[in-house]
């Protein structure tokens, strides 16, 4: 599962994608560097990211936006 989340959202804070991320199974979180709508505001790398998930890439974590999933508690 691809979750997906904006930095800088005023209306959906980022804590809303960590925390299923980190309790889905195998799922992966794009983080953009944007506000509310980032297929506008971060256009290229949203539609990178959702074009390679939906073609069965998995972005790794050298790919700047990945990130790691965060054991239970912390």
């Amino acid at each position: 599962m691809l979750v997906m989340n904006a930095e800088h959202d005023e209306l959906v804070p980022p804590s809303n994608g960590v925390y299923p991320h980190n309790r889905l199974p195998d799922s992966r979180l794009a983080s953009f560097d944007s506000g509310h709508f980032p297929w506008e505001q971060a256009a290229a790398a949203y539609g990178a990211t959702v074009a390679q998930w939906r073609c069965g890439g998995h972005p790794t974590p050298a790919s700047g936006w990945l990130y790691p999933r965060t054991p239970r508690g912390s």
